[in-house]
């Protein structure tokens, strides 16, 4: 199968486990087929990495998320025009943990195509195959790739307890 050449990009995390170590054990928060909330229109939203960003508008769906694979849970939109894509979709999710000191570390498992950039808290603590540099809605990612699970590990610093 030839790929084809999309402009696909991502602040996308089409699907994400976080998961935790503790001292003793690792503890899932959440899981891949959890829900998110997504915009998937052709426009940035100023904040939108932030915590107290209103989402309340956003639609939300169960992962995997994404269009065109046949395998997605939550369809979302490439837009009105099959011959140009939208080229980033926005994804966030409220991860309330209680104390995150009493963690070593957090681990997120990222299903990407084609990249991703990662946020906590309105920081930037991950990215795969995105250029250097603060990323805008129209920016590209570095080369085609197909679906693919990255791990990114967090340190606790990067939460706030909730």
């Amino acid at each position: 199968m030839t790929p084809r050449l999309l402009p696909k990009q991502l602040l996308v995390m089409l699907c994400i486990t976080l998961t935790t170590a503790s001292a003793f054990s690792q503890v899932k928060i959440t899981n891949f087929g959890s829900s998110w909330k997504y915009l998937d229109i052709n426009d940035r939203q100023a904040g939108w990495e932030t915590v107290g960003f209103d989402d309340a508008a956003w639609p939300s769906g169960s992962g995997e998320l994404g269009y065109g694979d046949g395998d997605e849970t939550t369809v979302i939109s490439f837009g009105p025009d099959a011959n140009n894509k939208y080229i980033t979709t926005y994804f966030r999710q409220a991860i309330n943990i209680p104390n995150p000191a009493a963690f070593t570390s957090f681990t997120f498992n990222i299903e990407r195509d084609d990249a991703f950039v990662l946020y906590v808290n309105g920081v930037e603590v991950g990215r795969n195959n995105m250029p250097a540099g603060i990323p805008g809605h129209g920016s590209f990612a570095l080369s085609v790739v197909e679906d693919g699970i990255i791990s990114v590990n967090v340190p606790t610093s990067a939460f706030v307890a909730s």
